[in-house]
């Protein structure tokens, strides 16, 4: 993500400004459970984000999410959901709103402000790419989980499936003719 032609009142901002934005930035993230880096570039740019994404969640703060892949077994892991993927586009527009602050904000194909218009959710649908509606449609998506039930779940599950496999075993062995010493 990448804030962009940061203005206040028509004029570049001072680094004093900047510095603030960036700390308010970390502060609000790590507050809300989000784990990613802040770095103002100039005193018109400051980019959000990890390396190839955004953020990942603080699994200190929060649970982990369900991965969805076809073929695949369900995955728990840290990539957040589109509703933390909101949230987290709020916190951005809050803190230049709170500066009073002009941007412009991009993460990824998503418009998340442009100057001081800010873009919601429905905005965001509506510049989801084909090829991310694409994927939803086979089956990939991320969802919020209650992860100890998911575990407790997966480990009976697992639990069920090796009692069976004990017990066909132990069927085959009763099955199978025993040879007798006592012929030879």
């Amino acid at each position: 993500m990448r804030i962009t032609s940061i203005r206040t009142k028509g004029q570049l901002p001072s680094t004093d400004i900047i510095l603030n934005v960036e700390r308010e930035l970390r502060r609000r993230f790590a507050k809300a459970g989000y784990v990613t880096e802040v770095n103002a570039e100039t005193r018109s740019a400051i980019k959000i984000g990890l390396h190839m994404r955004s953020f990942k969640l603080d699994l200190s703060k929060h649970d982990r999410n369900l991965r969805h892949a076809p073929g695949l077994p369900l995955k728990l892991t840290d990539v957040p959901t589109w509703d933390q993927r909101v949230e987290f586009n709020g916190i951005v527009n809050a803190v230049l709103n709170k500066f009073k602050l002009s941007a412009n904000v991009k993460s990824g194909p998503f418009t998340i402000r442009k100057g001081t218009q800010v873009f919601t959710e429905c905005d965001w649908l509506d510049q989801k790419p084909e090829w991310i509606t694409y994927n939803e449609c086979r089956g990939y998506y991320v969802e919020a989980v209650d992860e100890k039930a998911f575990v407790e779940e997966r480990r009976i599950t697992r639990l069920k499936a090796q009692r069976e496999k004990r017990a066909q075993a132990k069927q085959r062995e009763d099955q199978r003719p025993h040879l007798s010493l006592a012929g030879a």
